[in-house]
């Protein structure tokens, strides 16, 4: 039975019997399936060094011929009484780079030190690998790189592979060297992934709705669009302010600046999170110790949030008049399932946080963090200057975002009252904070067209808007943003 592998599309056999050899050296090939025990169920403690020797050979050969296995480990390997031999090549690529054959003697000196012992395995380990080839192992073995048969004899010997780096290291006369970042499927990357999807789907449903969407941008006013373009730069500079007022003491204005403009790109690559995370990051670098940076950066936060809060809520008395349902179409659908995904994300939370020993966790977690920022808070709040920074900051950030909509819209021919565009944009904002998409990407367009249409605005003229003042906040900001961060890490800022 043989089977494609690689690019190259080199044939490997299922079973190869990879310990014996013919007159010319090679390994032989094997039709069918030698007798013998697989390595899993073999008992290696009182057999021949040799054995343990053997197949490692096995292994090097493969990787001598650029063979990656990719599923080695007690099933795969087979103890024949003509030596090793090595099947199931369903996961095999040839050519395979040198990370993927590293994985396959991390996986064998792994099994077969759950069967033979470390001490043995280390030592065939010192006989057979030279320090370079035992280094490239050594970055692999880990849990992640190991077949599930390996996993779960290591319930058992869960200090195993700690103490089989070390002896294999020492064996060959090395120092153990850092383990691999292993790739997982995190569930934070899964909710990103499929708030991205959901983004992707509602704006799809958008521009299906749209088909005068282009005419209206090339017949824009370009005297609007560059004001547009103005208005969406102000934001960064603003809550630049938030920032000099969140912490004690002083802070250099041009470093704040240019910190909140390369979240622009942080915040495109990995929201909000990580736009918090940074600007921990950068007051630790000022010389705030941990807890200070972490209120500081939480109270930045907040107050975009609560200055948000406070204009929509001012606006929508003023503004309640002037939405109306709109018809079933593209964007209200995508709108209503967004609106759904958030609601049962949010009912989520709440069940999580009703568990009596989560509620414990972040009683005995959380409860200290929230002390000390607000003895923070109460110590920035003696100085007048700092909250007139912070609330100045988060109120004229949004409103800046909010009037580069208006510009938007005036250079399509619309317009609308500030408090219509404030309570638009919270409530996409809100939207987009709820679903796990980097950037509100898709999902905060759609939340701003269905809004603008509510509002009366016809739909060409509102997806038009929507996306001239999306490309200067949203989808450009992010280039210089990359470029502040590149400088900001070489300065040792962040």
């Amino acid at each position: 039975m043989t089977l494609m592998a690689g690019r190259a599309g080199v044939r490997v056999p299922d079973v190869l019997a990879v310990g014996r050899f013919g007159p010319s050296g090679d390994t032989a090939i094997v039709t069918g399936l030698p007798a013998g025990p697989l390595l899993a169920d073999a008992d290696l403690t009182a057999v021949p060094g040799g054995v343990l020797d053997a197949i490692l050979a096995a292994v090097l050969r493969l990787r001598a011929a650029g063979i990656a296995h990719g599923r080695l480990g007690g099933d795969t390997i087979l103890l024949s009484g003509e030596g090793p031999c090595i099947r199931s090549f369903r996961s095999s690529s040839s050519p395979a780079p040198v990370s993927r054959l590293d994985g396959d003697l991390a996986a064998v000196l792994a099994a077969t030190a759950v069967r033979a012992g470390v001490e043995r395995t280390a030592a065939a380990a010192g006989r057979m690998l030279d320090a370079g080839t035992a280094r490239g192992a050594l970055v692999h073995l880990q849990r992640a790189e190991l077949d599930p048969v390996t996993v779960g004899a290591l319930r058992e010997h869960k200090e195993l592979l700690t103490e089989l780096r070390s002896a294999v290291a020492g064996a060959v006369g090395i120092e153990v060297p850092k383990l691999a970042e292993a790739k997982r499927i995190s569930w934070f990357n899964l909710f990103f992934g499929l708030g991205s999807l959901i983004g992707v789907w509602a704006i799809i449903g958008v521009l299906s709705q749209a088909s005068g969407t282009l005419a209206v941008i090339k017949g824009a006013s370009w005297g609007w669009v560059a004001l547009t373009f103005v208005l969406a730069l102000l934001p960064v500079p603003a809550q630049a302010w938030v920032l000099i007022g969140a912490v004690p003491g002083q802070l250099p204005y041009g470093r704040c600046l240019a910190l909140e403009a390369a979240n622009e790109f942080v915040g495109l690559v990995a929201g909000d999170v990580a736009r918090f995370a940074l600007r921990v990051r950068f007051f630790q670098r000022q010389g705030y110790d941990a807890t200070a940076a972490l209120s500081s950066g939480a109270i930045a936060s907040t107050a975009s949030w609560v200055a948000k809060g406070l204009l929509f809520l001012v606006s929508i008395g003023f503004a309640a008049g002037t939405f109306h349902a709109p018809e079933e179409s593209g964007e209200s659908r995508a709108v209503w399932i967004i609106v759904i995904v958030a609601i049962a994300v949010g009912v989520a939370v709440s069940v999580i946080t009703l568990i009596p020993r989560l509620r414990r966790l972040a009683s005995a977690r959380v409860r200290p963090r929230l002390v000390q920022i607000w003895a923070d808070v109460k110590t920035i709040a003696t100085e007048p200057r700092k909250i007139f920074y912070v609330l100045a900051g988060s109120v004229l950030s949004q409103l800046f975002v909010a009037l580069a909509l208006g510009a938007s819209l005036h250079a399509v021919g619309e317009q609308a009252s500030l408090a219509t565009l404030l309570v638009v944009i919270t409530t996409a904002s809100i939207i987009g904070g709820a679903v796990p998409v980097p950037g509100g990407l898709g999902v905060v367009e759609a939340g701003l067209i269905a809004g603008l249409t509510a509002a009366g605005v016809p739909q060409s003229q509102a997806v038009a808007a929507v996306f001239i003042q999306r490309l200067f906040t949203a989808y450009l900001p992010p280039i210089w943003g990359w470029v502040t961060l590149a400088w900001m890490r070489r300065r040792e800022y962040v």
